[in-house]
């Protein structure tokens, strides 16, 4: 999926993860793909509890042709 998604020609992808750590794991696909992460968020959405929801926007890199 995350091969498909960054080869849609988008100009810009708006990832929200459950998990900081499927964030990072999926991140490295789209770097992968030329694409560069220009904001990442955590968001508290269920306080008092292990959950953390994070939020990052990835645009094409200098190197990414299209």
């Amino acid at each position: 999926m995350m091969r498909r998604l960054a080869a849609c020609g988008a100009r810009r992808i708006v990832y929200v993860a459950c998990d900081p750590a499927a964030l990072g794991r999926d991140a490295g696909f789209l770097r992968a793909d030329g694409w560069e992460p220009t904001a990442v968020r955590g968001l508290d959405l269920y306080p008092e509890t292990h959950h953390l929801e994070a939020v990052a926007v990835f645009q094409p890199g200098p190197d990414r042709s299209r």
